[in-house]
């Protein structure tokens, strides 16, 4: 069963929360006006492409995990930023299930830590 994009990011947050991670999920989409029953312009400074979870790792670095399903891709907005943070030394990560997550942060920290827990028991389907 293909879970949507939604679901995954919510239990990678679980995940995150449960590591002690700061994380928090980035609005990466426009906003919606009822009203003029259109998305709203953008601001200058807004960035296309960034990631579904951003946050900050204990020895400084950014983190910035863009989820997707099975079969989703990245646009070429979203690969440019995730060039531009990993040149810069941050974490990047396209996850598609909490183990993914888990297996990158093990192996960026050095190994297992008292907060890794199986994916199962966030209600992650194990099947592959």
């Amino acid at each position: 069963m293909r879970q949507p994009e939604a679901i995954i990011q919510n239990q990678i947050m679980g995940y995150l929360k449960f590591r002690g991670i700061f994380a928090w999920q980035n609005k990466s989409s426009g906003t919606y006006d009822q009203k003029l029953r259109r998305f709203r312009t953008p601001g200058p400074w807004f960035m296309r492409g960034t990631a579904d979870i951003m946050g900050c790792l204990d020895d400084g670095t950014i983190l910035c995990i863009e989820v997707k399903t099975k079969t989703g891709k990245l646009s070429l907005v979203q690969k440019i930023f995730g060039e531009e943070i990993k040149l810069r030394g941050g974490f990047y990560l396209v996850a598609r299930s909490v183990s993914d997550v888990e297996l990158a942060l093990n192996s960026y920290l050095g190994g297992h830590s008292e907060g890794d827990i199986s994916s199962a028991k966030l209600g992650q389907a194990t099947s592959t």
